[in-house]
């Protein structure tokens, strides 16, 4: 299984730009997170270890001076009960966690993600919990800032699709390196398909059927069996990626890159012509990599994507803290300014100055939904469970920010 993946990663490295940085992120500033986890096995440190360093100490031995540090990012849910204490880097832990840290103590989402980075031979692993300072307000604000080019910068995101919180685990039992056993077959889809796409190369595996032929792997990226589309945090997480590795319900692998979607039962050569007829074809799922990279390119609007995808879609997730909401959508600002040509002080709580008509003309989409938002007392976590909303935080009532529950825009 992972050796697939290890391919679709190498054959996006040789043919596309999906790691090329993004423009609009400042990445000799601000482009590399200030911390990440040295998940390599050394001679003089037990393979159980890990531990966590300054990326700006790093060595850069064997690489050239224009080469980027190559590291992994996890995009996960910490689930209803957060994350454990010895799943959070603290004031008080961080010497000791620079010196080791033993990754059995770990939630098993971080225990697989680690493996994972290893079973690809990277070095490095990007996790939130262990690599921002959970009690320092300035850490968060700094890393916070940041978090949009953590992952745009990430060789690979690793999604957790399947997992409601940090102690499930995403991985299933077997060996994850194990390959299934399948036989190649090439389809003539003449006359099946419109337009045309003539011979298919495809893969079928052992314990699937031609009466469940995919593309039904584009089900598993839908908000009803991945976890992560179910939160606000996860949106920005994953359209800033250029490239993830979603770990979806049954134990499957599906692998998104700005240039398109793969997945272990179907396998389309890049070169193909094959997948200018399939993206539009999975248009209405939106799938974040391309998205990006459709507005990038000019194939879609800036602002359409905003009103029409990244507000909709973002608030009907679930998210803890209503004073997170525009931190989990900044990114994606920055690049919608960046493509306008617009600035930040364009940009104030979610509405654009120079297109203000469009960006106060939202409602809410749910019937009753005022309701809900004028009285609700519980707001919704990363897995569905409720908790009492802080008092602490208010967003302007003026901005789509303030809604607690989807919204769309009349245009």
């Amino acid at each position: 299984m992972i050796d697939k993946a290890k391919s679709w990663l190498l054959q996006c490295l040789e043919h596309h730009q999906c790691g090329a940085p993004l423009p609009f992120f400042d990445n000799a500033g601000n482009g590399l997170p200030t911390r990440l986890l040295d998940v390599s096995t050394r001679p003089d440190t037990p393979s159980s270890h890990i531990r966590l360093v300054n990326s700006n100490d790093i060595s850069s031995s064997g690489q050239g001076d224009d080469e980027p540090l190559v590291y992994f990012a996890l995009s996960h849910c910490w689930g209803p009960e957060g994350i454990p204490g010895a799943g959070k880097t603290t004031l008080s832990s961080l010497p000791q966690r620079q010196t080791a840290i033993d990754i059995d103590t770990l939630p098993l989402n971080f225990q697989h993600a680690i493996r994972i980075t290893r079973d690809f031979g990277a070095d490095y692993l990007w996790i939130d919990a262990l690599c921002i300072i959970q009690d320092s307000v300035k850490d968060w604000l700094e890393e916070g800032a940041r978090m949009g080019a953590v992952y745009s910068n990430a060789c690979l995101t690793l999604a957790a699709a399947s997992s409601g919180k940090a102690a499930d685990g995403f991985l299933g039992h077997g060996p994850v390196s194990t390959p299934r056993k399948h036989i190649p077959l090439r389809l003539d889809t003449t006359g099946l398909q419109e337009p045309e796409l003539g011979p298919v190369d495809v893969l079928l595996y052992s314990h699937r059927s031609l009466s469940v032929f995919e593309p039904k792997f584009l089900d598993k990226l839908k908000r009803g069996t991945h976890l992560l589309a179910q939160r606000a945090w996860c949106l920005q997480e994953n359209v800033m990626s250029g490239r993830v590795l979603h770990f979806v319900a049954g134990g499957e692998l599906v692998w998104e890159c700005r240039e398109g979607l793969r997945n272990e039962f179907l396998d389309f050569s890049y070169g193909d012509e094959i997948w200018s007829a399939i993206v539009p074809k999975i248009a209405s799922l939106r799938p974040a990599c391309v998205q990006l990279g459709h507005m990038l390119t000019g194939e879609l609007d800036a602002l359409d994507l905003w009103y029409n995808h990244v507000v909709p879609d973002f608030t009907s997730r679930s998210i803890t803290f209503d004073s997170d909401r525009l931190a989990a959508v900044g990114s994606i600002a920055r690049a919608v300014a960046w493509k306008c040509g617009w600035t930040g002080e364009d940009y104030i709580a979610g509405a654009w100055s120079k297109d203000l008509g469009r960006s106060l003309a939202w409602k809410m989409a749910e019937f009753n939904a005022y309701d809900k938002h004028k009285c609700g007392n519980t707001t919704q976590n990363t897995t569905g469970s409720s908790q009492a909303k802080s008092t602490e935080w208010r967003n302007p009532s003026w901005s789509w920010v303030s809604a607690r529950a989807p919204v769309v825009f009349e245009m």
